[in-house]
């Protein structure tokens, strides 16, 4: 029985469903016209018979098609028909039966020339109206075509189905106005002098009428009874409200069409450029998908430049603002923690300052070995790959995800990067900028003083450390021992940010020499340093020992 479910996205659910959509579109432009009396003709009832047939045809193919459910599709025939049962079986059960029933009536009444006959056969076209209620199914078949469709493509299609919809609104208006008309209400009715023209001209009349009441254009047909009178007033208060907000909707989707045109222009003159400059399609391609990712992400978030109003908040509401913005990133490092629980001021002053986003599309790599790091990363979304030369041949391939941290030495020391950080998928990340960090902390003397007890601890777990087993991610094992520590100040005098406990950049070098194959000669050899860099991905430094204090605009040295 599974074998015979068909898919919801296959190629014969599509064209089933633009059948119904046929079927649909003719029952809404023809029921409407019944008010009218049309003459009967051949080609209507093979229409109504042929439409019957496909909706009894529809009851059965719906046990046989799955459903899409959370984002995923069910097939099972069990739950289709659950989920079907509890849904649409009921209305359609009910539409086919009585469509049924007034084909009969109508082929057995309508020789009939009695005046019960004749009402009997009037109130079976009322019934008709009912079929309007599948109406309902449209905006759900409409959903599922359009999302199949390109991003231009369906805004075009957006624009398409608003003026269809203001068409159909005053088609089903110009019908129900020639329709109260026919009622006689008071024996007086505006259809008087218009009964007597054909059908084409009468519904004319009705639709240039319907057009007015919105505003375009102007005929003179006035309400005659009170009737036609309320039917005014009921259609001037729905043009007021449902015709400018349809009129709204297209305007803003003119607007995103344009601009979606100028982004492909842009596109377009951006590809140009890098075929004139012989860039490789690889590289084309990659910086392509790069521009599509971030005017994506712009969509998807407003950006703090793009609201003016944040240029009128004071800087304390600002520095509340960017607190509770960045707060949940800093929180994530137990020293931060600590530190975010204990200062209040200078956290607002660090999510003020110091912390931005930034974006990465795939496969953008972020730094490389041997970079000299500025930043302290918190990964916010997606997932980046670090990849670290172990020597020997041997790589190691970390995933990084949220909510992990990464380059925190750079606070703390001098740090070069000792691997590759590459984005797998778009990511956003929060960067702590050290410079920034250094001047935002040296205003902050009580904080200064904890800061320097923590860096003393990183730093001297870092000379501890084996020179394989030195990374630039995250690791508990450096921040664990400090959190056990005291809360008082240790004896002594000031220290500077790892002042005599910073890491030796000998050992940097000695770990460089040792994954680096078959190199040998002299350190100060330019040549050989530049074919070990080849070989290991790491740069030569000199054996002098580094303290922070030493490091260029080190806003914590102290005299």
């Amino acid at each position: 029985m599974s074998r015979v479910v068909a898919h919801p996205s296959s190629r014969f659910r599509l064209i089933w469903n633009f059948l119904a959509f046929l079927m649909l579109f003719s029952d809404l432009v023809t029921v409407p016209l019944q008010l009218f009396d049309p003459p009967e003709n051949d080609i209507e009832s093979v229409l109504g018979i042929i439409t019957l047939f496909f909706w009894t045809l529809d009851i059965a193919a719906n046990f046989m098609v799955g459903y899409w459910d959370k984002g995923a599709v069910v097939m099972s025939p069990r739950r289709i028909a659950k989920h079907y049962m509890l849904t649409w079986l009921m209305p359609d059960l009910c539409l086919v039966s009585l469509d049924w029933v007034v084909i009969f009536a109508l082929t057995g009444d309508g020789t009939a020339g009695s005046a019960r006959a004749s009402k009997v056969v009037r109130v079976l076209r009322t019934l008709r109206y009912l079929r309007l209620v599948r109406l309902l199914k449209t905006k759900q078949m409409l959903a599922k075509t359009q999302v199949l469709m390109s991003e231009i493509s369906s805004v075009r299609f957006s624009i398409g189905k608003l003026v269809v919809a203001i068409l159909i609104i005053n088609h089903l208006i110009g019908c129900f106005w020639w329709g109260v008309g026919t009622l006689e209400c008071e024996g007086r009715s505006w259809t008087y002098e218009f009964r007597d023209h054909s059908l084409p001209y009468r519904y004319l009349t009705s639709f240039h009428w319907s057009m007015s009441q919105f505003g375009v254009g102007n005929v003179e047909i006035e309400a005659v009874s009170t009737c036609e009178r309320v039917f005014c007033i009921f259609v001037l208060l729905f043009a007021l409200i449902a015709f400018s907000s349809l009129v709204s909707s297209i305007t803003n989707a003119m607007a995103h069409l344009r601009r979606l045109n100028d982004r492909e222009t842009q596109l377009a003159l951006f590809s140009r450029y890098c075929f004139e400059q012989r860039i490789s399609n690889q590289l084309m391609y990659r910086m392509i998908q790069h521009v599509n990712a971030v005017l994506d992400q712009q969509r998807q978030s407003i950006a703090a430049v793009d609201v003016a109003f944040l240029k009128l908040l004071s800087e304390p509401l600002l520095e509340e603002l960017q607190k509770e913005i960045y707060e949940p990133y800093l929180r994530v490092h137990p020293f931060f923690s600590k530190l975010c629980a204990m200062y209040l001021a200078c956290t607002r002053s660090l999510c003020r300052h110091t912390l931005t986003t930034m974006f990465l599309a795939p496969r953008d790599l972020l730094f490389h070995p041997c970079q000299v790091a500025h930043r302290m990363y918190f990964v916010e979304q997606g997932t980046l790959k670090y990849t670290r030369n172990q020597g020997q041949g041997l790589m190691s391939v970390t995933e990084v995800t949220p909510p992990e941290w990464f380059s925190e030495a750079v606070l703390w020391t001098r740090w070069m990067y000792f691997g590759h950080m590459q984005a797998l998928e778009p990511s956003e990340l929060v960067a702590l900028g050290s410079e920034q960090f250094c001047e935002v902390i040296k205003m902050h003397p009580e904080v200064l003083r904890v800061l320097k007890r923590y860096a003393r601890k990183f730093v001297e777990r870092l000379n501890q450390a084996q020179e394989c087993d030195l990374t630039d991610l995250s690791t508990e094992r450096n921040t664990t021992p400090f959190m056990r520590m005291e809360k008082r100040n240790e004896p002594g005098s000031p220290l500077t940010f790892g002042l005599g406990w910073c890491w030796s950049w000998s050992r940097f070098r000695r770990w460089r020499q040792s994954v680096s194959v078959g190199k040998r000669g002299s350190d100060n050899s330019s040549s050989s340093m530049s074919m070990e860099l080849d070989q290991a991905g790491t740069g030569s430094m000199d054996t002098e020992k580094w303290t922070a204090a030493e490091v260029p605009g080190n806003a914590f040295a102290e005299s």
